[in-house]
């Protein structure tokens, strides 16, 4: 995300020194419009807002935002990576008990 937002305001400064400055609302646009599918919620929850966002604040909101995507992405990982270890101790600890069940 960092890299991103750099590369968005190393735009608008390029095209400030050609003499075609973006607003700052232009950017907010600009950087929303550029964002992929998994922000959708997000750039609908920042163009529905009563009160502008600076690009400065929405730089914050974004860093926060994928800080959230990626602990979900974390977690999601961990309960895949654990899960199949579990259906195993289920799988084992039921095969032992009918092996008991059978011996007896």
């Amino acid at each position: 995300m960092v890299t991103y937002l750099q590369q968005m305001k190393e735009i608008a400064a390029g095209l400030g020194a050609a003499s075609h400055p973006l607003t700052d609302a232009d950017l907010v646009a600009y950087i929303l419009a550029g964002l992929p599918e998994e922000y959708d919620s997000f750039v609908t929850s920042i163009e529905t807002r009563s009160d502008p966002v600076s690009s400065d604040e929405l730089h914050g909101f974004l860093l926060g935002r994928e800080a959230a995507i990626l602990q979900r992405k974390n977690r999601a990982s961990m309960s895949v990576t654990h899960e199949p270890f579990h259906a195993y101790a289920a799988v084992s600890n039921n095969s032992r008990s009918s092996q008991a069940s059978s011996k007896n």
